[in-house]
């Protein structure tokens, strides 16, 4: 658990202080720890208490560790230097260059000035296996008015042509590089509450408690989402959320929904980011009191809403409470409530969803309706650091889920339904197209994962060309569709044992005898020989308990608990129910 942290002013440094203490001084347990590394030629440590509670609030333990002052190039090139040795899930490079001294420095022009910080970026992602930040540098504010010359524009030209060069490098690095965007911040804040010469000039401390504390949120977004801790579900009301107005008492022609006129527009904007966010793989689910029929109708024949019925991952629309169907949505999904936001104009509404269900995130439509379409923007609710085609294609996969179940209730014999699914697997050591989809499915799986290990793609990779690991990944389809890519197993190779590394599955795709096909042909490809145990760590959650049933099943043994992990073995072949309905695309090997 964590303090309350609703009505803390983020840039109030006391109350930010004040949380922080609070949260120390009880030892509050959190278990996901991701440490943080900073390579800085100022400084930076004034961000520390704004970081650690962007990340307690999120649930989050940080540890901050600081490199030498201004000693980024050595640190990095000294694999006994406190960079390497702290091995960091989060590498900062925090460099600030102030232009009434950046022509003192030996880079004094852009291309020097430009192969150092890119020079260093390159030897990070070659030296470590951490996500790496970087910021934009700072524009001069105050050029000369001069002719618009090249030689003219000086400092000013330079970072307009070394900003592009950053962002990038960070587009082409397959996540390893993300760019924390200085200039955005200056411009929420401005100059007076975000920059301190006079620190600047005193203790090299250019910032002021504004900026550092929305550098420090953009680095905790981060951290969030390496620690797993993401939205999936967008669940939403429909009258004066989705639209201006009440449909059953309003009609479809009432209703302000418009591309053009005020307040439809407000309404329509809304619906085109969250449209945005269904084509990022994000889940749309409608909670609404309202009749089916007339809510429906706005989606299937308002010329003026953007989100349809193909959109739609599932919905609640009656008259029952707001907290009974968004539970009754997560059942729906297979999803935790935890993963679900929730919107709604109603304060009453949004006041007892957060009472009932303290798990789900719950936002209100804004007072001043022109803030609509920027909420979800703000919130950072369903930050990613990368894509996966499964992603695109979510919803269409939860809508043959729903095919699934029509199908099942026909059946009244459990082995007659798996048959007729016709599921076909294809198990096979992962590969490089690979990578970005199973680091995804590390930091986003909850329900069904072994070690609760989250691993960035330069992790997947380092593990792939691991000479003692093996990665498996798990491909499925049915008739009714293609799971896409839903089974990890990381299986580590010592001389005396095999140590499950991971063991995890998409919630899509258990109840069907999966994972018992899953793990006997992984431990079939990797045993060398029929005494050769398989060591499997298992840390329990409140929410993978179906993980502990697996593995009793299968004829795993407890040995010992140590910590909060309990060791199970298996010295044997996997106690493995009919799975002969499931034909194996290929073997493995």
């Amino acid at each position: 658990m964590t303090l309350n942290s609703a009505g803390i002013d983020p840039n109030n440094l006391n109350a930010v202080l004040g949380y922080v203490n609070e949260v120390e001084k009880q030892l509050i347990p959190l278990k996901n720890t991701i440490k943080i590394h900073f390579l800085r030629n100022f400084t930076i440590e004034p961000i520390a208490p704004f970081l650690k509670f962007h990340c307690y609030k999120a649930g989050i333990q940080p540890q901050l560790t600081y490199s030498d002052y201004g000693n980024l190039r050595q640190s990095i090139l000294d694999s006994q230097s406190d960079l390497h040795c702290t091995q960091p899930d989060i590498i900062v490079l925090a460099q600030y260059f102030d232009s009434n001294d950046l022509f003192s420095q030996p880079w004094g022009d852009f291309e020097s000035l430009s192969s150092e910080i890119l020079g260093m970026l390159a030897l990070l992602i070659e030296k470590t296996a951490a996500t790496i930040l970087v910021n934009t540098q700072l524009p001069h504010l105050w050029p000369h008015l001069t002719a618009n010359t090249p030689e003219s524009l000086g400092i000013a030209s330079l970072f307009e042509s070394l900003n592009p060069a950053i962002k990038s490098m960070a587009a082409s690095s397959k996540s390893r590089i993300i760019v924390t965007d200085w200039e955005r911040y200056l411009q929420r804040v401005g100059e007076s509450e975000g920059l301190d010469s006079r620190y600047w000039y005193i203790n090299k401390a250019p910032f002021k408690k504004a900026f550092l504390t929305n550098y420090a949120a953009d680095i905790a977004r981060v951290a969030k989402v390496q620690s797993g801790k993401l939205k999936k579900c967008l669940v939403l009301d429909c009258d004066n959320t989705l639209w201006g107005g009440i449909i059953g008492e309003d009609g479809l022609s009432g209703i302000k929904l418009d591309p053009n006129d005020y307040p439809g527009k407000i309404f329509y904007d809304f619906q085109q980011q969250i449209l945005a966010l269904y084509n990022r793989g994000v889940m749309i689910c409608l909670c609404s009191k309202n009749n089916e029929s007339d809510a429906m109708l706005v989606f299937d024949t308002h010329p003026g809403c953007v989100l349809k019925r193909q959109h739609l991952s599932a919905y609640r629309i009656n008259w029952d409470d707001k907290a009974t169907n968004i539970t009754r949505l997560s059942q729906d999904l297979n999803i935790g409530l935890d993963s679900m936001v929730f919107i709604d104009d109603s304060g009453i509404e949004c006041e007892w969803v957060k009472e009932t269900l303290p798990q789900v995130t719950v936002l209100q439509v804004p007072k001043d309706l022109s803030q609509l379409p920027a909420l979800l923007f703000k919130a950072h609710c369903f930050d990613t650091l990368s894509l996966s085609q499964e992603d695109k294609h979510r919803t269409q996969s939860y809508q043959q889920e729903q095919s699934r179940k029509e199908s099942a209730a026909q059946f009244s014999d459990v082995e007659a339904y798996l048959a007729s699914l016709q599921l076909e697997l294809d198990i096979h050591e992962c590969r490089p197209e690979e990578i970005t989809r199973v680091a995804q499915l590390t930091q986003k799986t909850n329900q069904f994962n072994l070690s609760m290990r989250r691993y960035s793609e330069a992790d997947i990779t380092r593990l792939s060309n691991s000479p003692v690991h093996r990665i498996f990944v798990l491909w499925a389809k049915d008739r009714f569709g293609d799971y896409g890519l839903t089974g990890v197993i990381i299986l580590e190779n010592t001389e005396s044992q095999i140590i499950m590394d991971s063991l995890l599955l998409s919630c899509r795709i258990l109840s069907r005898r999966i994972e018992f096909a899953f793990l006997d042909h992984c431990i079939s490809a990797i045993r060398t020989h029929e005494n050769q145990s398989i060591q499997i760590p298992y840390v329990p959650t409140p929410r993978n308990a179906q993980v502990k049933k697996f593995l009793e099943a299968c004829g795993c043994t407890l040995m010992n608990t140590q910590s909060d992990t309990d060791y199970f073995i298996l010295d044997r072949d996997p106690v493995i129910p009919a799975i002969g309905f499931i034909q194996l695309k290929e073997p493995i090997r």
